[in-house]
């Protein structure tokens, strides 16, 4: 039961920590926002258009959307030392990963609850039917965009342009969850059945998820070593 313990804990920290400021929280929901809404009216006049770049759309906004919260993830604990502090408790280095993973998952998903309504009323689309099978592709990207997000988050941290740098490391090599994830929910906004049509891609999604945190895992305590 320690490593639930522990993990309860880590999340709680993040979660106090971002309450106690929640600029980064309310930066990204109203970037998240603004890009929607500037879209809708962008595409405004072109309907069938609108359907077949939705997914892209709503993807895009919520990677560059997460790129302001892990950067800030880690660059304030590093600035007031608390992740030294936490460096020095009795937790295993994994389970400091997972704990900031879930964290930065967390913050993202807050971040999509309220976008993705605003982007179904704006762009038209039936929200009871597509909700479900929606939640299902957020899950599988969020987890992905948090897991890879996480550790390059920590890694680009230690280093003078952390802010540049994490979107140029990030973006190729999420790009594979991005792809998956735009895919499955275009599928699902042009009213297809997500099991039947995108099968595949979401068994992609679920596999890279799963490497990604058992990778990231196992490498989280040389790169703490580097902060």
């Amino acid at each position: 039961m320690k490593p639930f313990n522990d993990l309860y804990t880590l999340i709680k920290k993040d979660i106090l920590d971002e309450l106690r400021t929640g600029g980064t929280l309310i930066s990204m929901l109203l970037f998240s926002v603004l890009v929607v809404v500037i879209f809708s009216f962008a595409l405004g006049t072109t309907l069938s258009k609108e359907k077949e770049l939705g997914g892209g759309i709503l993807w895009l906004t919520f990677f560059f959307a997460s790129i302001l919260g892990l950067n800030y993830s880690f660059s304030v604990e590093k600035e007031n030392s608390s992740i030294k502090a936490v460096m020095l408790t009795p937790v295993d280095r994994g389970i400091l990963y997972i704990g900031k993973m879930f964290s930065n998952l967390i913050f993202i998903f807050i971040i999509e609850l309220f976008t993705v309504p605003v982007f179904l009323v704006f762009f038209d689309y039936p929200i009871l039917k597509i909700i479900p099978p929606l939640t299902i592709v957020l899950l599988l990207g969020t987890a992905g965009l948090s897991s890879v997000g996480t550790i390059l988050s920590a890694i680009s941290t230690s280093t003078k342009k952390r802010d540049i740098l994490l979107p140029l490391i990030l973006f190729p090599i999420i790009t594979p969850v991005l792809i998956g994830s735009v895919r499955c929910t275009g599928i699902i906004l042009l009213g297809g059945s997500l099991l039947e049509e995108a099968g595949n891609w979401l068994a992609m999604l679920a596999v890279f998820d799963v490497l990604f945190i058992v990778v990231s895992f196992l490498i989280y305590e040389f790169v703490l070593e580097e902060l």
